[in-house]
């Protein structure tokens, strides 16, 4: 679907920033979007997913404060949390990516 840029009225003043979807549905550009600190936790219980975990998290880099994995061997499965200060689409789109990877599971949580 093609979005069509529209200058609308909001509390006041013109935001040019906002995209008309279709009727009546708008989203707003990243670069107006609020940036949140969230965590994304995550337990990998397929070894073989770490590949396309680290390339996920390399393609989000630049929203990455920080990254802490801990191994469990005992139950055969690694948790990994990472820090992010991003948009929330930015945020959401890294957890669902992360998610549907076979053998991950991914929830966020929203801070500030």
């Amino acid at each position: 679907m093609r979005a069509e840029a529209r200058s609308v009225l909001v509390f006041g003043g013109a935001v040019d920033s906002l995209f008309l979807l279709g009727k009546g549905d708008f989203f707003m550009s990243e670069q107006l979007q609020e940036k949140r600190l969230a965590v994304i936790s995550m337990f990998v219980e397929n070894i073989e997913a770490t590949t396309k975990v680290n390339a996920l998290l390399h393609e989000f880099s630049q929203f990455v404060v920080g990254r802490m994995g801990i191994p469990c061997r005992s139950k055969e499965v690694s948790v990994i949390s990472v820090v992010m200060d991003a948009p929330s689409s930015q945020i959401n789109s890294l957890c669902g990516k992360l998610g549907s990877i076979d053998g991950v599971k991914a929830k966020s949580l929203f801070g500030v």
